[in-house]
C-alpha cells in the first residue's frame, strides 16, 4: 500500500496473485511475461506497461482489467491505448461461457434454435 493506504496497481495485483495461490513464477508464466517484470509491477515500478500484458494478467488473476488499468501511474496517457469495447467484453465474458449459457436457456425453455417461426396455431 502507498502512504495514503489506497490500493495501487502493484498492491492490487500482488494481493490477487496471493489470493489465487499463485507463485510469482507461475503467474508470470501464465501471463507470458518475465518473473522480474511481474516483480517490478508488484512494487509499483511500472513504466510503459503493455496493454495486452495487463489484460492477460487481469485474466490470470481473475481481476476486472479496466479498474486495474485505472490504477496505473500516468493513466491519462494510458487510456488512449485502452482496447475497444469488443476486446474488453471478449476477455471478460469468454465466448464458450456465453454459448453454454445460451444453450442452457434454450434447453430450459424448449426453444428450437433451428425453428423459422411459430408452429401452426402458435401465432394467435
Amino acid at each position: 500500500m502507498n502512504k495514503t493506504n489506497s490500493p495501487t496497481f502493484g498492491s492490487t495485483i500482488k494481493e490477487a496473485r496471493l489470493k489465487a495461490g499463485l507463485g510469482r513464477q507461475r503467474a508470470a508464466d501464465e501471463t507470458e511475461m518475465s518473473k522480474s517484470l511481474l516483480r517490478f509491477w508488484e512494487i509499483d515500478q511500472v513504466t510503459n506497461p503493455d496493454v495486452e500484458q495487463v489484460m492477460r494478467l487481469a485474466t490470470v488473476l481473475d481481476l476486472d482489467p479496466l479498474p486495474l488499468i485505472a490504477l496505473l501511474p500516468g493513466r491519462g496517457d494510458f487510456t488512449d491505448a485502452l482496447p475497444g469495447v469488443q476486446p474488453y467484453l471478449r476477455s471478460k465474458y469468454p465466448a464458450e461461457e456465453a454459448l453454454k449459457e445460451i444453450a442452457s436457456v434454450v434447453r430450459r425453455y424448449g426453444v428450437d434454435p433451428n425453428s423459422t417461426g411459430p408452429a401452426p396455431g402458435e401465432d394467435e
